[in-house]
């Protein structure tokens, strides 16, 4: 497993309600957190992270953290193979079905 790359200048604290309900307070150093996503910024121009819980909140009470998002696919001929298969329309639907085979 690779080394986590964590993104700076991101404080996140999730909260959560007796009735179910939560909500993710951010606290974002604007400068540092768009120099880190410009820094990690893909061909496309995207930065894919991963928002993560910690097992333990710290001493400012953030009990979430950022990661960079480093999975890429093996190629795309294999995600290929593993698609479903496709059907013409001829394929699924028969030319010509016998109404007194139905049964309404």
């Amino acid at each position: 497993m690779a080394d986590k790359t964590y993104i700076n200048g991101i404080f996140l604290k999730r909260k959560q309600f007796d009735n179910g309900g939560d909500l993710i307070n951010a606290s974002i150093k604007v400068d540092d957190f768009i120099a880190e996503l410009q820094k990690h910024r893909n061909e496309k121009g995207y930065c894919n992270v991963v928002i993560q819980n910690r097992k333990e909140a710290d001493k400012n009470g953030n009990n979430m953290y950022i990661t960079l998002d480093t999975f890429t696919p093996k190629n795309s001929t294999e995600k290929q193979s593993n698609s479903l298969p496709t059907y013409t329309t001829a394929e699924v639907i028969p030319e010509q079905i016998d109404d007194d085979s139905l049964p309404f």
